[in-house]
């Protein structure tokens, strides 16, 4: 199965959250990388020029190791965590949250890589259920 890019990834769930009317999907993105972000130099360029028609994909990235000075890890070895950030769009509850989101876990957020959510901080809050 094909590894789906950010904005992919994005498109998919977007709807399935949004539909709920509390919140707002950002474009699913990486945080947390380790050791740091992967470095692209003129050696990647080269090899991408010279056997793979200039394609910079992930075949170049695996062959020739991260730019960054002092670092010989491989294209691979470098991580990161993959987060959807959200916005409320307005007060909700705790269970209004779990609801909107339990298509996308139900659809399988974790196989397609997406490691969780990240809340971004807007003028709305969670509050509390009502008894």
């Amino acid at each position: 199965m094909k590894k789906l890019s950010y904005k992919e990834l994005t498109e998919k769930y977007r709807p399935i959250i949004e539909a709920s009317g509390v919140l707002q999907v950002e474009e699913v993105r990486g945080v947390n990388h380790k050791p740091h972000v992967y470095m692209i130099g003129a050696k990647h360029v080269g090899y991408a020029s010279d056997h793979h028609g200039g394609r910079l994909d992930e075949r170049t990235l695996e062959a020739i190791p991260c730019a960054h000075p002092g670092c010989r890890t491989s294209y691979s070895g470098h991580t990161c965590d993959v987060v959807m950030p959200l916005k409320l769009k307005r007060n909700v509850t705790n269970q209004e949250i779990r609801s909107a989101l339990k298509g996308a876990v139900d659809l399988g957020m974790k196989a397609d890589g997406i490691d969780g959510f990240v809340f971004i901080k807007t003028e709305f809050d969670v509050i509390p259920e009502e008894s």
